[in-house]
């Protein structure tokens, strides 16, 4: 049996083109109707560029779609002040924190993502919204609008680390909070 050039066994010969250098694998020409229903299996260049536009397109459109999710969230909590069924709304608001939270991955907003989580974690954890509670899911609130109306690429780490740090420490309170009331 041969060594392999490199650890992974994989021997690069172009960006887009992977050959395994593993003497018991056996190449098998594909037949055309194998071909017309999986494709030739390259990678066309162009479609790859046509991609990566389509994901920065994409990535300028998330503030737009953080928005509508941002305004379930502010409309949630307004309703909360006089609902008598609070379930129903704060279920909403993690809906849309959830949301958040996958579309900031998605869409490389990590702050979003962060803040979302934590405003997530607090929601996973309690029953009511508490005054306290409101008061921090009002602050996250306020973060995200920030984040999105700033964009990712303006907020220095050392605020954003910040920013996070001081959203945990608030959703600590409200958790200790309602273990006491436990």
């Amino acid at each position: 049996m041969r060594e392999p050039k490199n650890p992974s066994g994989i021997q690069h010969s172009t960006p887009l083109e992977i050959s395994f250098i593993d003497p018991d694998v056996k190449i098998v020409k594909a037949t055309s109707s194998l071909k017309k229903k999986a494709g030739s299996g390259g990678f066309d260049p162009r479609s790859v560029a046509m991609a990566e536009k389509r994901l920065a397109e994409a990535k300028s459109m998330f503030p737009k779609i953080a928005a509508s999710d941002i305004e379930v969230i502010g409309y949630a909590l307004r309703q909360l002040e006089h609902a008598t069924q609070t379930k129903q709304w704060l279920e909403r608001i993690q809906w849309s924190a959830i949301e958040l939270k996958s579309n900031g991955a998605m869409f490389q907003y990590p702050l979003v993502t962060a803040v979302a989580s934590s405003l997530c974690t607090m929601l996973d954890q309690i029953q009511i919204l508490t005054p306290k509670a409101q008061e921090v899911t009002e602050l996250h609130l306020k973060t995200l609008i920030l984040v999105l109306k700033e964009g990712p690429r303006t907020i220095t780490e050392h605020d954003e680390n910040g920013l996070i740090a001081g959203l945990k420490k608030a959703v600590r309170k409200v958790l200790q909070e309602t273990a006491h009331r436990n």
